[in-house]
């Protein structure tokens, strides 16, 4: 519980930092995003390939680097367990903050862009369990720090308008406990595809 506690307070002064900031420059943007995604290692021998949703905000300085903070989460479902102990589904909630760097010039009608940096992230699952002690259902989680990489490009329809597409890698550092106190040795990197609309203000 003490690495995701610290885990937790390295996310929030993250996105607390990068999200807000934004709010004090000319080139701030926002991105809504959806698409898929799953996980190699033991998380992806668990649970299957799903969906995703979420959203960014940042700011574009001189130079064509670009500042934003993100959040997503992917929801799956369980491809793994036991008789004894039954996977339901899973959610992998990130909160990230990194830096974007562009190809091309901000007047160019498509940009292509490549990227980075690092928060953290939450894996939550439900499960079934049978047995002489218990019988129901509970869930249970576990909390990684994260670095991840991108690559994706932009397209403008507008002055105000954009459409973007990506993929991501996310590592992530476990913390060798869940929440619920058990010890836990797991990997897994997260693979991402998105699609998305910006908003130029």
């Amino acid at each position: 519980m003490r690495n995701i506690r610290r885990c937790a307070l390295f996310a929030l002064v993250t996105v607390v930092i990068v999200i807000p900031s934004s709010a004090f420059a000319d080139g701030l943007f926002f991105e809504g995003r959806g698409g898929g995604g799953g996980f190699s290692g033991d998380v992806g021998d668990t649970f299957s390939t799903g969906i995703i949703f979420g959203g960014s905000g940042g700011f574009e300085l001189e130079g064509n680097i670009a500042i934003e903070g993100d959040i997503s989460f992917l929801l799956m479902d369980a491809v793994g367990g036991a008789p004894e102990l039954v996977y339901n589904n899973a959610g992998f909630l990130s909160f990230l903050g990194g830096v974007r760097f562009f190809l091309m010039p901000p007047e160019s009608p498509a940009r292509l862009f490549f990227g980075g940096g690092g928060g953290f992230s939450i894996l939550a699952w439900d499960y079934t369990r049978t047995g002489e002690s218990f019988t129901g259902v509970d869930s249970d989680g576990i909390g990684a720090l994260s670095a991840f990489g991108k690559i994706g490009v932009q397209v403008l329809v507008s002055d105000s308008v954009g459409l973007s597409g990506e993929g991501r890698l996310i590592l992530n550092a476990w913390s060798d406990e869940t929440t619920e106190g058990f010890d836990l040795d797991t990997d897994g990197a997260s693979f991402q595809v998105t699609g998305g609309v910006t908003l130029f203000i």
